[in-house]
C-alpha cells in the first residue's frame, strides 16, 4: 500500500471517527433534552394529582352547608365560604342584601372567640342597617359545632401531610429525587419568591384549594428540586455509558488500524530493502563462483595444479559464505513460526566463550583491535542448546566488528548471582541513537543513515539474537551512546529445567 493510500485511509477513517463523536452527541444532547421535558411534565403532574388530592381536606362544602341552613336568608346571605385549615381558622365572607357591603372574619374552631366575634360582627352590621337584622343564635352554635366535628374527623393539612401525599405521587412515577418543599395553605396567602427564583428551571409551583364560587385560590405548593440535573443524567446513564464504551472501542479500534497499516508499511519497507540486501549478498559469491569455474575451464589453468586448488578454495569459501546467507534466512523464518527445534542440555557458557575468542582472534586482529574477558561469574551452567548459543554471542561479536572504527575494543563481562549468569559484551563502535535502540531487535531493521548503511547484512542478526535468548527463558537489553559504544546485556536462568 503506498503512503497516499494509508494517509487517504487515515483521514477517512478520522472523519468517520469524528463523525460517529458528532453524531452520539447529538443524540446525547437531544435525549437530556427530552428528559428533562419529560422531567417537567412529571412534575407538573405529581403537583396536580396532590392539589387532586388536598380536595379531600377542603372543608367548605361541610361548613357551607351548615351555614346555610342556619341563615336567616331575608336578611343576609353568605356570598362565599373559604377554610383553609393550617391553624383551623376559617374565614367567612358575608353582607347585607341591602347595602351589598362585604365583610370578612375569622372562626377560631376550637375557642370561643369565634362565636363573639361573629356575634359583634352581626350586631355592627344591624346598627348600621335600615332593616332588621335578625341573629339567629343557631348560626353560631353550627358553626361552632361543625368546625370542631371537622377538626375531630379530618387531619390538619400540614406540610408533614402535604409532603407525604407528595412523596406517595413521586414513587408512583419512580422520581426518587431529592426536593424541598415550601407551602402556604392560608386564605389569601402567598409565598413570596424572588424573580431570580422563579426563573430557576429547579422551581415547580401549583395553586391549591380553589374556590368554587369565586374561582380563586388561597393557598400554593411550591418544590424545589435539589438535585435535577443529577436525577438527569441518572436517567440517562445507560446511554451515556454505551455511548462512551462504543465512542472508546471505535477509537481504540482506529488507532490500532492506523498503527497497524503503519507498521505494515514500515514492515513491507524493511522486507523490500531486505530482500534487495539478500540479493546482493547472493549475487555476489554466486558472481565469484561463476568467475572461479570459468577460470577452471582455461587449458593454462587446468596444467597449472596450484592455480586449481586456488579457485578450488575459493569456490568453498563462497559456497560456505552462499549456505551461510541461506542458514541465516531459514533460521529466523522459523524462529517466527516457531518450528525450529532446540537441543537443550546443560551448556558451560565460558566454553563457548573461549571457542568464540579462538575463532575470532585473527578477525580481531585484522581489525586492529583487542578482546578483553572479565570472568567473574561463579556459576556459568546453564540449560540451552550450545549451537544457538555459539550463534547468539557470534551475531554480537559480528555486529562489534562490522560497526567499529579504528581501534576496536571488545569487553566481555559475566556474572553470576544464585538465580542468574549475566554476560555482558560491551565495544566501542559507532554507538546508536534512542530511536535506533527502539527497533534494532526488529526483524529486516537496518539504519538507512551515518554509516550504517554501508554495512551489509540483512537486518536478521539482531532479531535472532533477541528471539533466541528469550527461547532459553532470557532476557536482552541494551545500551548505547552514538558515537560512543554499544553494550548489550544478556541474562539468563542458572539450572533452568526443560
Amino acid at each position: 500500500m503506498t503512503k497516499q493510500r494509508i494517509y487517504a485511509l487515515a483521514i477517512l477513517l478520522t472523519v468517520v471517527m469524528a463523525g460517529l463523536i458528532v453524531n452520539q452527541s447529538i443524540l446525547l444532547i437531544n435525549g437530556m433534552t427530552q428528559s428533562q421535558k419529560v422531567f417537567e411534565d412529571q412534575m407538573n403532574d405529581v403537583l396536580a394529582e396532590v392539589s387532586e388530592d388536598l380536595k379531600f381536606y377542603d372543608y367548605s362544602p361541610f361548613v357551607n352547608s351548615a351555614v346555610d341552613s342556619a341563615m336567616d336568608a331575608d336578611s343576609i346571605r353568605r356570598d362565599s365560604l373559604v377554610l383553609a385549615n393550617l391553624q383551623a381558622i376559617f374565614d367567612f365572607t358575608i353582607f347585607l342584601k341591602e347595602e351589598k357591603a362585604v365583610h370578612t372574619f375569622e372562626l377560631l374552631g376550637d375557642s370561643s372567640e369565634g362565636d363573639l366575634a361573629i356575634l359583634q360582627l352581626f350586631q355592627d352590621l344591624k346598627s348600621r342597617s335600615s332593616q332588621s337584622v335578625l341573629i339567629n343564635q343557631d348560626l353560631q352554635n353550627v358553626l361552632s359545632t361543625k368546625t370542631n366535628d371537622l377538626k375531630r374527623k379530618q387531619p390538619e393539612v400540614t406540610d408533614e401531610l402535604i409532603q407525604e401525599l407528595l412523596d406517595a405521587r413521586l414513587k408512583e412515577r419512580s422520581l426518587t429525587m431529592s426536593y424541598s418543599l415550601k407551602s402556604s395553605t392560608r386564605p389569601y396567602g402567598g409565598m413570596k419568591l424572588s424573580p431570580s427564583a422563579k426563573e430557576n428551571e429547579n422551581y415547580f409551583e401549583r395553586l391549591v384549594f380553589k374556590n368554587e364560587l369565586t374561582g380563586s385560590y388561597h393557598g400554593k405548593l411550591i418544590v424545589l428540586v435539589n438535585n435535577r440535573n443529577q436525577f438527569i443524567w441518572y436517567q440517562n446513564l445507560l446511554f451515556i455509558v454505551t455511548s462512551v464504551v462504543l465512542i472508546l472501542f471505535v477509537s481504540v479500534g482506529f488507532v490500532f488500524s492506523v498503527i497497524t497499516i503503519l507498521r505494515q508499511r514500515k514492515i513491507s519497507d524493511l522486507k523490500t530493502a531486505f530482500i534487495n540486501n539478500m540479493t546482493h549478498e547472493l549475487k555476489t559469491p554466486v558472481a565469484t563462483i561463476g568467475i572461479a569455474s570459468q577460470m577452471l575451464h582455461e587449458d593454462n589453468v587446468v596444467r597449472a595444479s596450484d592455480k586449481v586448488i586456488k579457485y578450488a578454495d575459493i569456490i568453498k569459501e563462497e559456497n560456505l559464505r552462499l549456505g551461510g546467507h541461506i542458514e541465516k534466512v531459514l533460521q529466523v523464518a522459523q524462529l517466527e513460526q516457531g518450528s525450529i527445534k532446540l537441543n537443550m542440555k546443560e551448556v558451560d557458557v565460558h566454553h563457548i566463550l573461549d571457542k568464540l575468542k579462538s575463532s575470532y582472534k585473527l578477525r580481531i586482529e585484522a581489525a586492529n583491535g583487542v578482546l578483553t574477558e572479565d570472568r567473574q561469574a561463579a556459576n556459568h551452567i546453564i540449560y540451552g542448546d550450545e549451537q544457538h548459543l555459539y550463534n547468539l554471542f557470534s551475531n554480537l561479536y559480528d555486529n562489534a566488528i562490522k560497526y567499529s572504527e579504528d581501534e576496536l575494543t571488545i569487553a566481555v563481562t559475566t556474572r553470576s548471582n544464585q538465580k542468574f549468569l549475566e554476560i555482558v559484551i560491551r565495544d566501542n563502535g559507532i554507538g546508536m541513537s534512542s530511536s535506533v535502540q527502539r527497533h534494532i531487535f526488529d526483524a529486516f531493521f537496518r539504519e538507512s543513515s551515518g554509516n550504517i548503511h554501508n554495512v551489509k547484512g540483512f537486518g536478521l542478526g539482531l532479531s535472532y539474537v533477541k528471539a533466541m535468548t528469550e527461547r532459553h527463558a532470557g532476557s536482552i537489553r541494551v545500551e548505547s551512546e552514538e558515537g560512543q559504544f554499544a553494550e548489550f546485556t544478556l541474562i539468563f536462568p542458572l539450572n533452568n529445567e526443560k
